[in-house]
């Protein structure tokens, strides 16, 4: 046997040397340990003193209840409720009253816990007190929590959507809008004598009575007959036991007694159109056309500040007030690009709402309130 052969095969092969060597450590620990704990126990037993295991050393059988949880739990995940949400808006939610998870803001049960939850608020809740309940916002696409949406027209008929919601109409159609009668205000009220004098009447046959009336400034003479309109007033007809001529325009009635002048001031009054700044004039009494809508004027307040207009078809009152400087603005800018012209923008200003009207007085003779 050539000990330099042997030397090489164990370089060779030093990997396995080391292997067998741990091997044999290994297995040599094992019997001595197996040695010493028989030794021990032979003693513990010649002593009387048997090794018996504590309860805490015993086994048990292993639960799986965990491990069978997370399984059912990766069979069928949790799924929440489809959101309505837009982009970049976070969804709404709230703590569960049980598990403290956050949960779909109208959700009845949690999905989590399923533990009941409080009804959700009131179907006319305001969150974010613009006067629009949250429903009726989300029913029409607006953000219930931006009190800025009240002031927008989606639609760009010149109405905003608070208005819209006000009037019961589609905020979205632009077909579908209040009256626009809400679009108007008083620009200025003024005052002018009543003119007219009756001063005599010529009988020119059995069956044709004229009646003679003056100007008050005597620039002019009318020769009228009954149902003939001078200056804005019918004459309806003569009474000959108190010699006195009928005119009458609207309610206003006026009973002009021969010769006889009449100091009754009457009430004028210019309107605005804040959709396009159309201006109206008009007595009290007086009726006007308004984009195929009729109205008439029936009082002005005692301060000057409003006046109340009925609508010929609908019978509506609507209350009419001094604009805003913010609709005087905004109407000047709508003036300069016109709704649908090409200058418009995509989406029109603002409109307020109408400002809170004085209130009106009872009128204590026909035309004016004094």
């Amino acid at each position: 046997m050539k000990w330099p052969t042997q030397l090489n095969w164990v370089a060779q092969h030093y990997d396995l040397v080391a292997l067998a060597l741990m091997l044999l450590a290994l297995g040599g620990s094992s019997a001595f340990l197996a040695l010493h704990i028989e030794r021990t126990e032979n003693t513990l037993r010649d002593a009387d003193r048997p090794v018996t295991p504590r309860a805490q050393q015993a086994f048990h059988d292993l639960d799986f209840t965990a491990y069978s949880n997370a399984l059912a739990r990766l069979a069928n995940p949790v799924r929440v409720g489809e959101s309505s949400n837009r982009f970049f808006v976070s969804e709404i939610r709230v703590f569960c009253i049980q598990c403290g998870k956050w949960i779909e803001y109208a959700a009845r049960k949690c999905p989590f816990c399923e533990a009941e939850q409080p009804p959700p608020p009131d179907k006319d809740v305001d969150s974010d007190l613009d006067g629009m309940p949250d429903t009726w916002e989300e029913s029409h696409g607006l953000d219930p929590y931006n009190p800025d949406d009240a002031r927008l027209d989606l639609d760009g008929d010149g109405f905003s959507n608070l208005e819209e919601y006000r009037a019961g109409t589609d905020p979205r159609d632009p077909q579908s809008m209040p009256s626009i009668l809400g679009k108007l205000r008083l620009r200025r009220v003024w005052t002018t004598p009543f003119k007219l004098r009756f001063v005599a009447v010529q009988r020119l046959s059995e069956t044709d009575e004229r009646y003679q009336l003056n100007a008050r400034t005597l620039e002019r003479t009318y020769f009228a007959k009954i149902g003939d309109v001078i200056e804005g007033y019918r004459v309806e007809h003569y009474d000959r036991a108190a010699d006195t001529l009928v005119l009458q325009r609207g309610d206003a009635v006026r009973r002009l007694q021969r010769g006889r002048v009449i100091d009754d001031d009457q009430l004028n009054l210019q309107l605005v159109f804040l959709l396009d700044g159309t201006n109206l004039q008009c007595r009290v009494g007086d009726t006007f056309t308004l984009r195929g809508l009729t109205a008439r004027v029936v009082e002005v307040s005692r301060d000057r500040q409003s006046a109340r207009l009925v609508s010929e078809g609908t019978k509506e009152e609507y209350i009419v007030t001094l604009p805003t400087a913010q609709e005087e603005a905004e109407m000047r800018l709508r003036m300069s690009a016109p709704l649908g012209g090409p200058d418009a923008p995509a989406v029109p200003p603002p409109v307020s709402p109408p400002a809170p009207a004085a209130p009106l007085v009872p009128p204590a003779g026909p035309g004016a309130l004094q």
